[in-house]
């Protein structure tokens, strides 16, 4: 039996932005096949091309890697974050969003960092375009069709709603009992 692991992480600037990135997901020109524009509350304009999406870092977690470790990775590789601290709220159980098909076990965190630096771009996966948005701005790229893929975005975002649900309602201690949650204190480096 074959195993896919891989990781979204949702990552949060002290100021609240999210860190998301642009991905070129060519299979996308079969079924979806318009260019948006989004203007940020920075006055920041993101375009996203027919065969891009707009998502959080992520991806395979490597043979013999951690899931935090992997995340971490990920996280630095598509973001370009310097060196600091995080708190991590990963999910625990794993999601199989495919399960009709291939089990692909997908894991969910949400890592509240310490430092507002990024890269613009990165070399990862071929160059990635790197934006801090706000709450809203990513409402506005979710319901503008810039968001396209549930598993690079989607899921983290749902998770990322539980989780700030739970700590603005105290329930956090509850999501931890069950086995759901687990929080990580780290040290991000590159």
């Amino acid at each position: 039996e074959k195993r896919f692991p891989g990781g979204n992480i949702v990552p949060i600037l002290p100021d609240g932005r999210f860190l998301m990135i642009v991905e070129c997901r060519p299979v996308l020109l079969q079924y979806y096949k318009t260019m948006s524009l989004l203007q940020l509350q920075s006055s920041e304009v993101i375009s996203i091309d027919a065969d891009e999406s707009l998502e959080f870092p992520g991806g395979a977690i490597e043979s013999g890697e951690s899931l935090s470790g992997g995340f971490l990775r990920e996280l630095v590789e598509e973001t370009g974050i310097p060196e600091q601290t995080a708190c991590l709220y990963r999910r625990i159980p794993p999601l199989f969003p495919l399960v009709s098909d291939v089990a692909h076990e997908m894991y969910f965190t949400v890592a509240y960092l310490s430092g507002v630096r990024y890269a613009r771009t990165t070399k990862s996966d071929g160059g990635l375009r790197v934006y801090a948005l706000t709450q809203q701005d990513v409402l506005h790229a979710i319901r503008r069709g810039m968001v396209k893929s549930g598993n690079a975005a989607m899921l983290g975002w749902g998770f990322y709603k539980e989780i700030e649900e739970a700590r603005n309602t105290s329930s956090i201690k509850d999501l931890i009992a069950d086995k759901y949650v687990r929080i990580e204190h780290v040290k991000i480096k590159r």
